[in-house]
């Protein structure tokens, strides 16, 4: 494979991130107040702390490999590998989304 090659799958899987992680960010906007990144490394800034760590509990407990960060650990962190495959970080991206409105659509 061309580093070229390589380049643009990179940039493919990062404007998955971005626009599955804006998605959630729009659906529930009563949540959170903006997805933001660079990279492979992006968040969701929650309004407040306690659902950032309810959904990153929940999705940890499914399995996915998730943490908070920010000052008052309001965001939800996504750091995948950069050589995580398309259908994996897909299925991450769904587990977040729907336990997302799991927990949210109460």
């Amino acid at each position: 494979m061309r580093p070229a090659d390589v380049l643009c799958i990179r940039i493919d899987k990062e404007m998955l991130i971005r626009e599955r992680l804006t998605r959630i960010n729009d659906a529930y906007p009563d949540a959170f107040t903006e997805a933001r990144g660079r990279g492979f490394i992006h968040g969701l800034a929650c309004r407040d702390t306690e659902t950032a760590k309810v959904i990153t509990r929940r999705c940890f407990e499914a399995g996915l490999i998730i943490e908070t960060a920010g000052a008052r650990d309001e965001v939800i962190k996504l750091i995948p590998a950069l050589n995580i495959s398309e259908a994996v970080l897909t299925e991450g991206l769904d587990l977040l989304e729907q336990t997302t409105a799991t927990l949210l659509n109460k």
